[in-house]
């Protein structure tokens, strides 16, 4: 699944309205990944204003694996990690080249917390991408 919303002129922050509230747990936005679909990717995505922190929940009924990818194309770097049901981080994506962040975890059963941000109280525009995968390896 693709839910293109364009990405923003740069130095503008993307229009990521639909997606809003989205700053907490309880808030996340909840996406198909695991109920309907096995993947999607979302641009057109901001963390803005600079305290901004994205929430998306992915629900699985069995244990998976998924692959997060979050992507810019210019500016200060996003952060993506994964929370659990209680909020505590289970993993933090890697640098993959200058303007994308990968992580790939063994997710059990339940909803799981991927979350972007970019850590030092700035702005940036980003792309999404969820995947459930066979394995990590």
């Amino acid at each position: 699944m693709h839910v293109p919303l364009g990405d923003a002129p740069t130095n503008a922050c993307a229009d990521d309205s639909v997606f809003e509230p989205n700053q907490t747990l309880g808030t996340a936005w909840p996406t198909p990944v695991g109920a309907s679909v096995d993947s999607i990717a979302i641009a057109g995505l901001a963390i803005c204003p600079a305290s901004d922190t994205d929430h998306f929940r992915v629900t699985l009924s069995t244990p998976r694996s998924l692959v997060a990818i979050a992507s810019w194309d210019s500016g200060v770097p996003v952060k993506l990690s994964i929370l659990d049901s209680t909020g505590s981080s289970i993993g933090d994506a890697i640098a993959m080249g200058m303007h994308a962040t990968r992580i790939c975890l063994a997710l059990p059963a339940g909803s799981s917390y991927p979350i972007v941000q970019t850590g030092n109280n700035t702005t940036n525009n980003y792309r999404l991408e969820l995947a459930l995968v066979a394995s990590c390896n």
